[in-house]
């Protein structure tokens, strides 16, 4: 994956200036002032949103007060409301149990509680139980991003970390997916997942859902997918299931070969899963493509991958890494963290024409 670049107060100005001039300019010209106005946006932006990005974990104490095991999840998240409402994924919520605890960009901890879910679109709402004001921004209207807009994308990789704020990668939006889900070329890692997405104003516009087939193509969750079911999540209301989208995924299409930067390149090998973001070692399944290597193997979703032909997995970006140094027609052996069980498939990588017409 594309290097993690960390904001901190008081280097923003050049960490940002590192994100959007990759050569250096000479000493005597100056940028261009739309470049000029991007950066001074940015970092506007992100000073005012950044105190709003929360890291999601267990809530040990009052698992040990039930007498039961604490989750072992952790995620991101976004105070939206001034009371505390948080907007997050489905799968965070799901992997760190009814109650848990928020950190916020301070430090300090505050407990909370889930309310509902929509797992077919990743989609989920908490609360937090602490009274108090808390800093909050602003969702976008839905439907208001198109291709090719800039995006500023947070969370809290590798986990929360005193000393760091909530690092900030900058990207485009791709497109808007067959399930509805926006993609963008901003580059997630474990503990991203359930982060936000905003526009160059500010507003929300997404919720981390999971890493894609490539690098530069990760998924987030759209504001319609909260706006449109906002009294269920409100409620409390749980339905569908990880992995399994609200609507029926047409067939796939292959994507025009005079345009690779759009998809993947036809001849790449392929195993066919989609990654999420998570703090599990290795890289967790979140989608396994109907007919692909991955399924014909018995890998399922939840799955977690934490090897490929014996070489260690740290993540997705590390799956992705070791299968695209393959080539189709190669067998592979994967091994699997399935709950408590490690188990080993065999399978044949094949070419992403071949997957992309099934």
């Amino acid at each position: 994956m594309k290097a993690i670049v960390p904001i901190f107060p008081q280097v923003l100005r050049a960490t940002v200036l590192g994100v959007l001039l990759t050569t250096a300019l000479p000493a005597h010209a100056e940028a261009p002032a739309s470049l000029r106005e991007r950066q001074e946006r940015i970092i506007k932006v992100t000073s005012e949103v950044a105190s709003s990005v929360v890291a999601i974990v267990p809530d040990f104490e009052a698992a040990q007060a039930k007498g039961v095991d604490a989750a072992m999840g952790s995620g991101s998240g976004v105070i939206v409301s001034a009371d505390g409402l948080i907007l997050t994924a489905a799968h965070v919520l799901q992997a760190v149990g009814e109650e848990f605890e928020v950190i916020l960009s301070n430090g300090d901890k505050v407990k909370a509680k889930s309310l509902g879910k929509a797992y077919g679109r990743d989609a989920a709402l908490g609360q937090i139980t602490d009274p108090g004001t808390y800093p909050h921004v602003t969702r976008a209207e839905p439907g208001s991003i198109k291709e090719g807009d800039w995006a500023l994308a947070l969370g809290h990789p590798g986990g929360y970390e005193v000393d760091r704020s909530a690092p900030l990668r900058l990207g485009r939006i791709l497109e808007k997916d067959v399930d509805g889900f926006i993609v963008s070329d901003c580059t997630l890692s474990g503990g991203d997942s359930g982060g936000p997405l905003f526009d160059l104003d500010g507003k929300l516009i997404g919720i981390h859902s999971s890493i894609g087939w490539r690098i530069a193509e990760n998924r987030h969750v759209p504001m319609e997918a909260f706006e449109k079911n906002w009294d269920r999540l409100m409620k409390g209301d749980e339905w569908g299931r990880l992995g399994m989208r609200d609507r029926e995924r047409p067939n796939r299409k292959p994507r025009p070969e005079a345009a690779p930067a759009e998809g993947p390149n036809p001849n790449q090998p392929m195993l066919g899963v989609s990654i999420s973001p998570s703090e599990l070692s290795g890289a967790m399944v979140d989608e396994v493509v109907d007919d692909s290597p991955a399924r014909k193997a018995g890998v399922k979703v939840g799955d977690v991958i934490t090897k490929v032909n014996g070489l260690g997995v740290d993540d997705g970006s590390g799956l992705i890494s070791q299968v695209v140094k393959l080539k189709p027609g190669d067998e592979i052996t994967l091994t699997i963290e399935r709950g408590q069980e490690t188990l080993e498939f065999k399978t044949t990588l094949v070419a992403a024409k071949d997957l992309m017409t099934k």
